[in-house]
């Protein structure tokens, strides 16, 4: 009877064992399912990251396109810009021309007022002294 004790408590302690290794076994795959879980969390994150990553690296390479369009506007502009300043230095030197030629047309204009003034009054004089002529001849035929 003895050994049916020891078989008994063999027994016993395979069955604890058994359930042990059950209850390990399940939190093992407990475990595991958890990791993978887990894993498949972290890949979909990282799907998500690269797709991110990809539309960063296409919104960055706009930005440089708008940029490189934004340097070439900036370029004609100040080209323009040249191209107004050397036109508004070219107005400016026609414009002071302009000016020194009216200035002279106006002095000219009033140096020939002063000769027709001369003119005039050498003509009243020469008016004068034909009249005293005529009176003059006048008396002599009379």
């Amino acid at each position: 009877m003895n050994q049916g004790r020891g078989f008994a408590v063999v027994a016993d302690e395979v069955r604890t064992l058994a359930s042990r290794t059950q209850k390990s076994t399940e939190e093992v795959n407990m475990m595991l399912d958890k990791l993978l879980l887990g894993s498949k969390k972290a890949v979909d994150v990282m799907a998500k990251s690269k797709e991110q990553a990809e539309s960063a690296v296409d919104k960055v390479a706009d930005t440089g396109e708008s940029l490189v369009q934004i340097s070439k506007a900036v370029e004609n502009i100040n080209d323009m810009s040249a191209q107004i300043s050397s036109a508004t230095g070219q107005q400016s030197a026609v414009a002071e021309e302009i000016n020194q030629n009216i200035v002279r047309i106006n002095d000219m204009s009033t140096e020939t007022l002063s000769h027709i003034e001369q003119l005039n009054i050498s003509s009243q004089d020469i008016a004068k002294r034909s009249t005293a002529l005529k009176d003059v001849v006048e008396q002599f035929n009379a």
